[in-house]
Parts: structure tokens; sequence; C-alpha cells
């Protein structure tokens, strides 16, 4: 038997106009190929911006807050570090993001 964590694997993240969507899409055995595993809304102020999860994984919660992050982009890299005390998603600052063609 295997567990599945689908935590762990290659991600896509899209971010456009306001919306976001973070995506497994390999990896994980465990895990069908482009599982959606969140998505939301995000506001960028300079260089921070927040996420705010509305896909109700948890119940009760309408809304989850990911961030601040301080977001940096170089060429087709995009990279994200933890702003602040408030607690984060580790997952989006593991490794930088790279720009791909979809």
């Amino acid at each position: 038997m295997y567990l599945s964590e689908e935590n762990w694997g290659h991600f896509s993240l899209a971010l456009s106009r306001g919306h976001w969507r973070l995506r497994l899409i390999g990896g994980d055995p465990g895990v069908a190929p482009n599982y959606r595993l969140a998505y939301g809304t995000y506001v960028v102020t300079g260089n921070t911006i927040v996420l705010h999860r509305h896909d109700q994984a948890y119940l009760g919660s309408d809304t989850e807050v990911w961030g601040p992050y301080i977001w940096s982009v170089y060429r087709d890299t995009l990279t994200f570090r933890k702003a602040g005390a408030a607690p984060t998603q580790t997952e989006l600052v593991v490794k930088p993001w790279v720009k791909t063609t979809a």
C-alpha cells in the first residue's frame, strides 16, 4: 500500500490577474497527474505578495492566508522569501519557480 502525502513532486504555480492555482503535475505516484491542490486570489503590494486560498481545503475554513512573501523575478525565474513572522507555506520558498510555456 502506498500512502500519498500530496506534498512532494513537481508543481505548477499559475498567477494571472489576481488569481492563482497550484497543481501537482508529477512525481508523487499516489496522485493523478495535473492534480489541483489549491487555488484562490492574490494581492501584490510592491515586492510583497499575499495569497488567499479559496478552495476550502479544511472544514470550516473559507479562506486560508499564505504569506506575506517577498517576491522577485529575474529573467524567467520567480522566487519567494518569507516576510515577517506570520506563518507561511514553505513549499513556495523551497525552490525557485521557472517560467514554462504551456
